[in-house]
């Protein structure tokens, strides 16, 4: 049985309801399209939430990323047409 998608939202339903909160620095490279560099850049500049997880006493952990403040970050970056506009005549 298949389900019938009937419009925008309901094909967005599935990956919000399974989209992780916290991601590893390497999937945040292949969701997003930004190298480890990038991403760490933003971290140290508080662009983005971050967090490291390790065991007391080891200087090694695993970095975690939110998921919702690196696309908030890229949605903050992206330029609508309206903006776009404006910018070119602000600079002139």
């Amino acid at each position: 049985m298949t389900d019938v998608l009937h419009n925008e939202t309901d094909r967005a339903r599935p990956f919000q309801q399974n989209r992780p909160e916290w991601v590893r620095l390497h999937d945040a490279t292949a969701l997003f399209g930004l190298r480890r560099s990038s991403l760490y850049l933003l971290i140290r500049e508080g662009a983005i939430k971050s967090v490291c997880v390790r065991r007391r006493g080891n200087v090694r952990g695993i970095r975690l990323i939110s998921y919702d403040s690196l696309a908030g970050y890229i949605e903050s970056m992206a330029i609508s047409p309206r903006n776009k506009d404006q910018n070119a005549t602000d600079a002139l």
